[in-house]
Formats: structure tokens, C-alpha cells, sequence
């Protein structure tokens, strides 16, 4: 194994670890997904790319101002996690990673 997929295997380890706890641990900077979509100033009928989306927090909020939303993570477990609470029928999400997205 060279040192990048050693790399990707840890990341991947830690955050299907990590994935049942994720939005607890994420919890305190919940109150900012709102201002993040309005900070992004996004025009009606934008796409959004979320990449890195763990358990798809900000995903969803983007997804409930009415935008067409990808979330994209590394971690299967993550998406698993977001794929559960997803309701958005203008949101979906991929496991990929982010330095070769198609």
C-alpha cells in the first residue's frame, strides 16, 4: 500500500467510526447552515455540490431553500447516515472522492 492509499484507508477508517456519533459531535455549529446558504448568495434554480457532506447537514439546508443539492463523501458510512434521514426529493448522495469527481 503507497502512502496516498494509506492515507484514504484512515480517513475512511476514522469516519465510518466516527459516522454514528457525527451529528452529535457536529451538533454546536448546526445554527450556521442557514447563513452558509445565504452567504453563498445561490440564484433560484442553482445546483449545489456538497463535497465532503459527512452526514449531510449542510446538504439539507441548501436542499430545503429549493436547491437541486449532490452531496459527495469519501466515507460510505457517512452517506449511509445521510441517505437515512434524506426527505429531499431534490437532494441525493454519492459516495466519491473529491479529488476525482466526474
Amino acid at each position: 500500500m503507497n502512502e496516498t492509499q494509506a492515507y484514504y484507508a484512515g480517513v475512511k477508517s476514522i469516519f465510518t467510526r466516527l459516522a454514528p456519533f457525527y451529528d452529535t459531535i457536529a451538533l454546536p455549529i448546526s445554527r450556521v447552515r442557514r447563513q452558509v446558504v445565504d452567504l453563498t448568495a445561490a440564484r433560484n434554480g442553482s445546483s449545489v455540490l456538497d463535497v465532503a457532506t459527512g452526514t449531510g447537514a449542510q446538504a439539507f439546508a441548501f436542499a430545503k431553500q429549493g436547491y437541486d443539492v449532490t452531496g459527495v463523501d469519501l466515507s460510505e458510512a457517512m452517506i449511509a447516515g445521510a441517505r437515512r434521514k434524506n426527505r429531499y426529493a431534490n437532494l441525493k448522495f454519492e459516495v466519491g472522492d473529491a479529488t476525482g469527481l466526474p
